[in-house]
């Protein structure tokens, strides 16, 4: 049997084993708690690293009132701050003026705090001041409690990535915008073609009974000047009826020329002319149908001589010789004036009617354009002629211009070579009043 002093020791003893080992699991506890620590700092410290070296995302963290607490290399190449220079300013200071005004920079710290998370793109602006497109995210940071510590901010600039795709849309769009003027071209063209056609067949179809009643009513002028069984009335009534029928047969022929320019089938025959002998023609076969004006002729003594289309050159005087006459509804001078200089023919038809603004004369030789003052003087008319007029001359390597004022008429001018140079002569004046 043990003795008491014996039993005490045991006891003893059995404690400070267990003591012991209790020692050792602390100690055990606490290497384990070290290494997890050491581990926990070199993973910190790895991670600042990283965070640190990223050049290509800004990455930094604000307190909870938007206050910039640290800041990263990618944060200084993006927005061109050092840390020393932004640490402790407020965010606000990346956001546009317009931003700014609209208080975005609260709205975003409310969102990511309600949120947990705020994600956008949008303009967002350097130190230097110049404007980048970035993509932002802000991350709402709580600790165990639920506390509010403050956010982390994520910045990206997409500028090059935004500018590219801006470009690929202008593309885009340009491509459709070529897509739809092809397709209004190719609808315009079927539309012209179709108008064409018509308008062909159309003029054919009027001419045919134009040209019959024009010589029935020439005949009929014919026998009653023979007879005298009209009243002078009566030959005047007819006089208008023929001088009516010319002029529709006119407006048709022009129609159908109008067709062969825009097909470019408007054929021009050439041979050498007496431009002279045209022009004495028609001003012989005007004159004594005038009622309001006087129109006079000046030309030279001499015969000009040109490369011509002798029906078409006619044509041409014919028309603006009506427009001198339709434009000046008041009556007035009419003249016609044929000289030749500088290896040239000019034949310029002039009148004191209404003018041109200077603002429609840049447009007076576009097909259906009218000038803007015919209308409150009820002057009709298609705005063919001149465009027509216009393609003729061109095709004879020639060129019409015009000097206008408005309020007192118009002057258009005619310019073609000569066949052969012909040296300058008086000129002398005719005069064939209506």
């Amino acid at each position: 049997m043990k003795s008491q002093s014996q039993l005490e020791i045991e006891h003893l003893r059995t404690h400070f084993l267990s003591l012991r080992q209790t020692v050792d699991t602390m100690d055990q506890f606490l290497e384990r708690y070290i290494e997890i620590e050491q581990a926990l700092r070199d993973s910190e410290d790895l991670f600042q690293l990283l965070v640190d070296g990223v050049r290509d995302y800004a990455i930094f963290l604000l307190d909870p009132q938007g206050f910039v607490t640290t800041w990263n290399i990618g944060a200084e190449q993006i927005k061109g701050y050092q840390a020393d220079e932004i640490i402790g300013s407020h965010f606000s200071v990346f956001f546009t003026p317009q931003d700014l005004a609209n208080d975005k920079p609260k709205h975003e710290l409310e969102i990511a705090t309600t949120a947990g998370r705020y994600e956008e793109e949008g303009w967002r602006v350097r130190k230097d001041g110049t404007p980048f497109w970035a993509y932002v995210v802000i991350s709402a940071l709580y600790d165990h409690d639920g506390v509010l510590r403050g956010f982390g901010k994520i910045t990206r600039d997409m500028t090059d990535q935004k500018r590219a795709e801006e470009q690929r849309e202008e593309l885009r769009l340009r491509e459709l915008q070529l897509q739809r003027e092809q397709d209004a071209r190719l609808q315009t063209e079927r539309l012209m073609k179709l108008h064409d056609e018509f308008l062909i067949f159309a003029a054919h179809e009027i001419r045919t009974p134009l040209t019959t009643l024009l010589g029935n009513t020439q005949l009929l002028q014919r026998r009653a000047k023979r007879g005298k069984v009209l009243t002078e009335r009566d030959e005047n009534n007819l006089q208008v009826v023929i001088q009516q029928v010319r002029r529709l047969n006119r407006l048709v022929l022009t129609l159908m020329d109008l067709s062969r320019v825009q097909n470019d089938q408007l054929s021009i025959e050439t041979q050498p002319l007496n431009l002279s002998l045209v022009v004495e023609h028609i001003v012989n076969e005007t004159g004594p149908t005038l009622r309001q004006h006087e129109l006079v002729y000046t030309c030279t003594e001499e015969p000009i001589w040109v490369m011509g289309d002798e029906l078409r050159l006619e044509q041409v005087l014919y028309n603006l010789l009506q427009n001198a006459i339709k434009y000046s509804p008041l009556g007035g001078t009419i003249g016609i004036a044929l000289d030749q200089h500088d290896n040239h023919a000019y034949l310029s038809v002039s009148d004191q009617g209404i003018g041109i603004p200077s603002a429609s004369l840049p447009h007076l030789f576009e097909r259906f354009f009218r000038a803007s003052n015919v209308g409150a003087q009820s002057i009709s008319g298609l705005g063919v002629g001149l465009f027509v007029v216009k393609n003729v001359i061109e095709r004879h390597e020639g060129s019409i211009a015009v000097t206008s004022e408005e309020g007192r008429g118009s002057t258009f001018t005619i310019t073609l070579p000569l066949l052969e140079p012909v040296p300058d002569n008086h000129s002398h004046d005719i005069s064939v009043a209506g």
